[in-house]
């Protein structure tokens, strides 16, 4: 990912609109794991738990600077998921609908499309610990799988300029809080609440903007590993951390 992706204007668009649409882009892989100098990860042993929702299946908590400096705390939450047109999350059915209409600009998305291939919906939670203050760079976020559509919901959180799909990528500008909706499509058309665990879940940043992710924990929730997310290779926490990437997912086989 070039050093573009640290768009010109992010605070205009910010102030500008409130954005939806999706993240990560369709065939870019995770960051690489490098090491820069000195990253700080945290054993999910030493950090003091916090109260999460029955169905969160796992957090990633981090530290990272504001743009003057100070430090912010932040979470991503990721749940269970729920299939579509469960009327608990229809909400969430109708904004990940609303969002990504344009699907593939082929194929679009709608609910036909997502009876068709037993699409289940996950949310993942963007919190923060200190509202309205800017990153010092913007960090890119990570959910779901890499190969579906995904939406993004809140005015923190931006696309490239020009850019208004679901496969264009996304990051976190503002340090309020916001949340995804990531799809997971079963290839046999039945619903499968399991696919979450061949997603890569995470926050980055670009090293040549010297911002650093710090403090990384992974914690992977009772719920998570009943899932059978132990028998999934690629789910080990120790590997979370590197000083520009907080994540977990899987790895292939």
């Amino acid at each position: 990912m070039a050093s573009s992706r640290v768009w010109a204007g992010i605070a205009a668009l910010l102030v500008a609109s409130t954005l939806v649409g999706c993240a990560a882009a369709a065939t870019d892989p995770l960051p690489a794991e490098t090491t820069p100098a000195a990253p700080v990860t945290e054993p999910s042993a030493s950090a003091e738990p916090e109260p999460v929702a029955s169905d969160v299946l796992f957090t990633l908590d981090a530290k990272v600077r504001s743009i003057d400096g100070r430090t912010i705390g932040i979470r991503m939450e990721g749940h269970q998921p729920v299939v579509f047109d469960n009327p608990e999350v229809a909400e969430l059915t109708d904004q990940y609908v609303t969002a990504c209409a344009e699907g593939t600009g082929r194929t679009p998305i709608d609910e036909a499309y997502l009876q068709r291939y037993g699409a289940t919906l996950m949310r993942v939670d963007f919190i923060s610990d200190t509202p309205g203050l800017e990153f010092a760079s913007p960090i890119e976020l990570w959910f779901g799988n890499p190969y579906m559509a995904r939406a993004a919901i809140g005015g923190a959180v931006i696309q490239p300029p020009d850019i208004d799909n679901c496969f264009a990528g996304y990051a976190w500008a503002i340090s309020d809080n916001a949340y995804g909706i990531a799809s997971f499509e079963s290839p046999s058309g039945v619903p499968d609440d399991t696919l979450w665990q061949l997603g890569n879940y995470g926050f980055s940043v670009l090293p040549e903007t010297n911002a650093t992710i710090e403090s990384c924990t992974a914690t992977i929730t009772e719920l998570g590993m009943a899932s059978g997310l132990e028998d999934v290779d690629g789910w080990d926490p120790s590997r979370a951390g590197t000083g520009v990437f907080c994540g977990i997912g899987y790895a292939g086989e």
